[in-house]
């Protein structure tokens, strides 16, 4: 989606879409260290390393380069940056106009109803509708506008109660970490909106048994998977590269012991977890660590297509549905 409307404006306009977000809300706005790449940031006097969770303890992770699907999640910033954004969207009348009051107005509205399934466990939140570029929902009554980013080694959460003219900018250098952001933002906005501090929640505990349960799924369905597929690698040939033009190539080599693959500069191992109709389905072992081979953990599911019984094409199972999504295909 945002990949395209990216593509739209650079049609119109006839510029880069990084030249026009740096034109007309960069610099109008004084966000002067954001950037789009990650060489960019690696020259700011702090810039923060990416990291993800081990075990009990916490490893580097890789950097990711989205220059391919760039209006996706190539914007670096920081909270300072972040927060004249959020102030804009606050009260636009105390910048320098970038987009009309009406617009402004249109993005923050919402355009479609979203999945509602975390309110079974946190009745404080309504149901979310997605507006342009916003989800729009109430928090214990009050207008709340918000969205995540989560990418390899970091996860943000910008949050606002435009009503209550409150705006919050949590940034994060690790992976899984909107549990955490989230909990942060709910106690913010527990202790900032006065109604609210006369009965705060116990976001903390709530939080951790949501992700404590979600935990345990996680553990018992390894345990099953385990326990009752049977496979035999010896039957297939997995060898070979695969090209994505945004993501680049993924490789796979053949080991009787251990299936090893390669996705541009970052090795790792993976694991067979089930059967589907299209093909099997593996999950990479713990968080692709950049250089290194790794054990241990969970990380990406990919879905590997074959074709007499070679491997033809490799699919991001995140990305994928109705036969649309990103897919690697064999290299010649």
């Amino acid at each position: 989606m945002y990949v395209v409307a990216g593509v739209v404006l650079e049609k119109i306009y006839a510029k880069k879409w990084e030249t026009f977000v740096q034109k007309n809300i960069f610099d109008p706005l004084s966000m002067k260290r954001s950037n789009f790449s990650i060489e960019a940031s690696k020259k700011d006097y702090n810039f923060a390393f990416p990291y993800e969770k081990e075990g009990q303890g916490f490893a580097d992770a890789f950097f990711v380069n989205l220059s391919g699907v760039a209006p996706t999640g190539t914007i670096n910033s920081t909270v300072n940056d972040m927060l004249k954004w959020v102030s804009f969207n606050l009260n636009p009348g105390k910048f320098k106009k970038i987009i009309s009051d009406e617009t402004l107005e249109k993005i923050h509205e919402p355009q479609m109803l979203m999945d509602g399934e975390i309110l079974k466990d946190m009745p404080e939140l309504s149901y979310s509708s997605y507006g342009f570029g916003w989800f729009v929902s109430n928090y214990r009554g009050h207008h709340w506008l918000r969205h995540s980013g989560e990418i390899n080694g970091f996860t943000s959460e910008i949050a606002m109660l435009p009503l209550d003219n409150i705006g919050i900018v949590l940034l994060a250098n690790l992976d899984e970490g909107l549990a955490l952001l989230k909990g942060l933002e709910f106690s913010l906005f527990d202790r900032l909106v006065a109604k609210l501090s006369e009965n705060k929640v116990d976001w903390d505990g709530r939080l951790r048994k949501y992700v404590g349960k979600q935990e345990e799924a996680e553990r018992l369905e390894e345990k099953k998977v385990e326990k009752e597929v049977l496979f035999d690698q010896s039957k297939f040939k997995f060898g070979g590269k695969f090209l994505h033009k945004a993501y680049g190539i993924i490789e796979f080599k053949d080991d009787l012991k251990v299936l090893k693959g390669r996705l541009n500069d970052v090795s790792f191992n993976i694991i067979f977890r089930k059967y589907s109709d299209e093909g099997l389905i593996f999950k990479t072992k713990n968080g692709m660590r950049y250089g290194k081979e790794f054990e241990g953990g969970n990380n990406l599911e990919l879905l590997l297509k074959m074709k007499k019984d070679a491997l033809d094409q490799v699919v991001l199972l995140s990305t994928y549905e109705g036969g649309i999504g990103v897919v690697f295909r064999k290299a010649l």
